[in-house]
């Protein structure tokens, strides 16, 4: 039993080695998301019934930026798509919503050594060149997907004063963004982060986006994705404190199915080892099928850093 176990297990690795360097195309339930090619990018469609109407989400770019908003050039990446990302893949186990019971879903890292790219210089000091001890160090910036999701799944988020595991709920057919940063040097202490996402939905479909308070809702037609922005940050994925978190969402007005919308995360200077940000994403289409409650609402949760914005959007992690 033990040996047929661990070919099962790596006969699925293998599976989802293979879908990552092929077609990247994930579908649960209603709701299908592609990855396009080796890029942040990412393609949310929230009814597999009309392929034609669907999300496109757009990591674009990740600039240090000072008090008064100016950027820091020499700590910026203008475009993640073009910066040489790596990618791997793998098989996690996580909780099962309303069990003990552990659950494999597919676990995609994008990750990008901004000291490889000769306008990123580790020090901050602006007036000297880049030497070559600076092509290689440890920091990183990278973009955790956990897709495959077919069952309803929890992720431990913090604990509270009694030290009770909390936990982020991701429905079945739906995505969680980690966004990560390791070792990052801030040129002053109260400088941040700003990643910026770029949504726009496609097809023929008038969307009208509307935003209250840290949510932001896009309607699909005949579905909608709505962006919830939590407005806190834990230092570690287990901690009980937090950090406050600001979000620029831009006055919206009704666009048409081309029309870009752009998020703005303002991830604040951590003053310490690590940092964790896990918004989430509901999308919701509405099906005529039958059977299983056909008519209703199908609901996919998306946790995103993310990081964060988009559908199905982001969290963010300095560890």
């Amino acid at each position: 039993m033990a040996h047929s176990s661990l070919l099962l297990l790596a006969i699925a690795a293998s599976c989802v080695i293979a879908c990552l360097s092929a077609g990247d195309v994930y579908t649960a339930g209603t709701t299908k998301v592609e990855l396009l090619g080796k890029s942040p990018n990412f393609l949310v469609y929230p009814n597999t019934s009309n392929p034609d109407v669907y999300l496109a989400m757009k990591f674009s770019k990740l600039e240090e930026r000072e008090v008064g908003g100016g950027k820091v050039n020499i700590h910026s990446i203008t475009s993640l798509a073009s910066a040489d990302p790596s990618f791997s893949a793998t098989l996690v186990e996580v909780k099962k919503k309303g069990s003990n019971d552990k659950v494999n879903v597919t676990k995609i890292t994008m990750t990008v050594d901004p000291a490889s790219k000769q306008s990123f210089q580790i020090s901050c000091d602006k007036t000297k060149g880049k030497p070559a001890s600076e092509t290689s160090s440890n920091i990183t910036f990278s973009v955790i997907m956990y897709v495959g999701i077919t069952d309803d799944v929890q992720f431990q988020y913090g604990v509270d004063t009694n030290n009770n595991t909390l936990y982020t709920d991701v429905a079945k057919g739906g995505m969680k963004f980690n966004v990560a940063f390791n070792n990052w040097v801030f040129c002053t202490s109260t400088n941040y982060i700003n990643l910026d996402i770029d949504l726009s939905v496609k097809g023929n479909v008038s969307v009208q986006p509307s935003v209250s308070g840290g949510n932001l809702t896009m309607d699909l037609g005949g579905g909608k994705a709505t962006i919830q922005f939590a407005d806190y940050a834990l230092p570690t994925f287990n901690s009980s404190s937090s950090n406050k978190i600001a979000m620029k969402v831009p006055t919206i007005t009704a666009g048409n199915g081309s029309a870009a919308t752009s998020i703005a995360l303002q991830l604040p200077n951590p003053n310490g080892p690590s940092f964790y940000y896990d918004p989430s994403v509901t999308v919701s289409a509405t099906t005529t099928g039958t059977g299983g409650g056909g008519g209703a609402a199908s609901a996919a949760r998306v946790s995103f850093w993310a990081a964060a914005a988009a559908v199905l959007l982001s969290m963010l992690m300095f560890f």
